[in-house]
C-alpha cells in the first residue's frame, strides 16, 4: 500500500453492445450543436466510418469530417485539425477508428481551444499542468480493440522536430462517451485484430505487474487478461462473432483504464518501434510481450502467479504458475501469428542504437516493476531481434 494519497477516477460514460451506434445522435446533442468526426484516410472509404456517418446525417446533425490521421499521429496533424475544427464552429469531436484516430481527435480538441503547440503540452516536461478544462468534448467510437484510447486520459502524437512519441496526460482529455459496438469491429483483418488484440493484453498485463498502488486497477487488469482470453483466439478465427468481438472491444477499454496505474518497459521498447521502424504500435508489443515478462518473472512472480490462478491454469506452487502464465501468453502470441523476433517486422540491427536512446527516454518504463537501465534496454533489444 501505498504511504501517499494516489487518487483513483473512472468518469467516462460507456455506451457498449450490439447496436450502440444508433444512439450517437443523442449523446452527440447532449455535448454541442456541430460535431467534428475524426478519422484516418483508409477508414474514411470503407463502410464501417460511412455508417457512423450515416447515423447523423439520418438524424439531421450537422457535422464536418477530417481525415488527415496518420497511423502514429503527428503534431502537425493536430494543429491542422484544430484550425478546421474552429474555422467550421464545431463544439464537439468525434474520433471514429482505432488509437490513432481516437488519439488525433484528442489531440485535435485539445488544440483547439489552447495555445502553442501540442508539444508544449507533453506529460514528460510538466506540460500537463497547463492543460485546461475548456477542451471541447470527445465522443469515441472505437473500430478496433486495442488501445482503449476511447476510455484514456491521453493522447501520443509524434513530434515532428524530434522524431520522438509525446504522451499528452490529462482528466480533460478523456473522451466524454465511449460508445463501443461490437458490430463495427468485424470487418477487421486478421492481422490488425491480432495486433490490437496483444496491445490490449500487454496493457492489462503490464498494469498488474506496474509498481503503482491501485487496486481496482489490478482486479480491471485481471477480468482483462480473461476477456483476451475468452475473445482473442476466436474472433482472429471467425472475424463475424460478435461474441468474441465483444469480448475483446471490452478487454481494450479495461486495459486503458487499469494502466492509469502505469505501464512498464513492453511500452518503452515498443515505442521506438513505432517512430523508428513504422511497426504497428500493437504488433511491437505482441512481439516483445515475452521479452518484458521474462526480464521482469524475478520480481513479478506473485502477480504472474496470481494471473495463472485467475485464467484457470496449471501449477503446484507459485513459481510454477508464474512460469505457466507466461507460457500462456507465448501460445497465445503464436496463435495469432505474431511473429517472435523484431527483424520480422522489419526492425533491423542498424536501427538499435537510436531505438536504445529512446526507449531509455520513454517514460512507460518508469513504472516497470524491475528498474531498467539503459544497457539493459540495449541486451533486451539485442534478445528480441
Amino acid at each position: 500500500m501505498s504511504n501517499e494519497p494516489v487518487q483513483f477516477s473512472f468518469p467516462t460514460t460507456v455506451d457498449f453492445g450490439v447496436g450502440a451506434l444508433r444512439n450517437l445522435p443523442k449523446w452527440t446533442g447532449l455535448h454541442g450543436k456541430r460535431a467534428l468526426l475524426v478519422t484516418d484516410p483508409g477508414l474514411a472509404e470503407l463502410d464501417v466510418f460511412q455508417r457512423v456517418r450515416q447515423v447523423l446525417t439520418d438524424a439531421d446533425f450537422p457535422h464536418d469530417v477530417f481525415t488527415a490521421v496518420s497511423p502514429n499521429p503527428l503534431d502537425t496533424e493536430a494543429h491542422e485539425g484544430a484550425k478546421f475544427c474552429r474555422r467550421q464552429g464545431c463544439d464537439v469531436v468525434i474520433g471514429v477508428g482505432g488509437g490513432s484516430a481516437l488519439d488525433g481527435a484528442k489531440a485535435i480538441a485539445l488544440m483547439a481551444t489552447h495555445e502553442g503547440s501540442i508539444v508544449d503540452y507533453d506529460d514528460g516536461t510538466g506540460g500537463c499542468d497547463r492543460i485546461r478544462a475548456d477542451v471541447p468534448p470527445v465522443i469515441a467510437i472505437p473500430t478496433t480493440a486495442g488501445t482503449g484510447s476511447e476510455v484514456g486520459r491521453a493522447t501520443v502524437v509524434i513530434d515532428t522536430q524530434r522524431n520522438v512519441k509525446v504522451v499528452v496526460f490529462s482528466p480533460h482529455l478523456m473522451p466524454r462517451v465511449a460508445l463501443v459496438d461490437p458490430t463495427l469491429h468485424v470487418g477487421m483483418p486478421g492481422w490488425l485484430t491480432a495486433a490490437t488484440g496483444m496491445d490490449a493484453l500487454t496493457h492489462n498485463v503490464e498494469a498488474l505487474l506496474s509498481t503503482g498502488y491501485h487496486p481496482l486497477a489490478d482486479a480491471i487488469a485481471l477480468g482483462g487478461i480473461m476477456a483476451v482470453r475468452d475473445g482473442l483466439s476466436r474472433a482472429y478465427s471467425d472475424p463475424t462473432d460478435l461474441n468474441a468481438r465483444a469480448s475483446m472491444a471490452m478487454a481494450a477499454l479495461m486495459g486503458a483504464t487499469a494502466f492509469q496505474k502505469g505501464l512498464g518497459v513492453i511500452h518503452s521498447l515498443a515505442h521506438p518501434c513505432s517512430t523508428i521502424a513504422g511497426v504497428h504500435h500493437g504488433l511491437a508489443n505482441g512481439v516483445l510481450i515475452e521479452t518484458g515478462l521474462r526480464f521482469n518473472r524475478e520480481v513479478s512472480g506473485a502477480a504472474l502467479a496470481q494471473m495463472a490462478c485467475t485464467l484457470g491454469l496449471p501449477g503446484d506452487t507459485p513459481d510454477q504458475q508464474a512460469d505457466v502464465a507466461i507460457e500462456w501468453v507465448v501460445r497465445l502470441r503464436d496463435d495469432v501469428g505474431i511473429p517472435a523476433r523484431l527483424q520480422e517486422v522489419g526492425v533491423t540491427a542498424d536501427m538499435l542504437p537510436a531505438m536504445i536512446q529512446q526507449a531509455y527516454l520513454d517514460g512507460c518504463h518508469q513504472s516497470n516493476p524491475r528498474p531498467v537501465s539503459q544497457e539493459q534496454i540495449a541486451t533486451l533489444y539485442q534478445s528480441a531481434i
